[in-house]
């Protein structure tokens, strides 16, 4: 396990920190996976799972800024910058595609399983830069981290 330092205005800062102040410990991983753009190997940072949560029936977690999936997926929550009043979202989803409308009908959403979170951001929840352990794993394979 290493540690990371991410911008303290962006979207895992945001959810890192009222995670924790919930109780709960959050699992990032960094993954490699390859640029469908480029063709070149990279690395991406993941919220993977949360250590609390027994998350053995879900197939992932998905986050949403003011209802929407950032490019669809594409991008990383680590890159997205937010501001107050930006609405933060988390949900464990039970089917690897979810479908449906976040913003409007969280209740019959194909796929969306456990809202994790609904938060409207203050000022107070962005900061410099916040620290993070961190798992690698050198394939895309899922793997099940070991909880305590």
């Amino acid at each position: 396990m290493k540690t990371m330092k991410i911008k303290g205005n962006t979207v895992m800062s945001v959810i890192d920190g009222i995670l924790k102040r919930k109780g709960l410990e959050p699992i990032y991983v960094l993954e490699k996976f390859r640029n469908t753009d480029t063709n070149e190997l990279e690395k991406g940072l993941i919220l993977y799972d949360i250590k609390e949560v027994d998350s053995s029936n879900f197939s992932g977690i998905l986050v949403f800024v003011n209802g929407e999936e950032p490019g669809e997926g594409a991008l990383a929550i680590d890159d997205i910058e937010i501001k107050v009043g930006d609405e933060v979202s988390m949900a464990f989803v039970k089917q690897g595609v979810y479908k449906g409308d976040f913003k409007h009908s969280k209740e019959n959403a194909v796929g969306l399983d456990v809202v994790l979170l609904d938060y409207k951001v203050k000022e107070e929840n962005l900061k410099e830069e916040i620290t993070v352990q961190v798992f690698e794993v050198s394939t895309k394979k899922i793997l099940r981290l070991k909880k305590d």
